[in-house]
């Protein structure tokens, strides 16, 4: 959605998601979304898979574990191991993001 003024249309959110919905239809709200979610998805799949990676790990040191859920030092651990490979992801995407934006 761009900003500024539109002749002819109310200045607020529901007046120009009315005017969008008479002209274009419900796609039009969503106009420019797919773009913005292809490139995040990898970024929280690599988060979610480093977090569970982390969690194995922490399990793997603890010798008492048993099947007891992780306490609250081993799940920030486990955090805190899932921002490695997240980091990584997201400068990559990031980096083709503004070479594209550059042209």
């Amino acid at each position: 959605m761009q900003t500024g003024t539109i002749e002819g249309s109310t200045a607020s959110v529901v007046g120009i998601m009315r005017r969008t919905m008479m002209s274009e239809g419900l796609p039009g709200l969503f106009r420019g979304v797919s773009a913005p979610l292809t490139a995040v998805s990898p970024i929280y799949a690599v988060s979610f898979w480093g977090y569970d990676i982390g969690q194995r790990l922490v399990k793997s040191f603890n010798s008492d574990n048993n099947g007891r859920p992780l306490n609250l030092l081993e799940i920030s651990i486990a955090g805190g191991f899932s921002a490695l490979p997240t980091t990584g992801t997201t400068c990559v995407c990031q980096h083709y993001r503004g070479c594209g934006s550059i042209a």
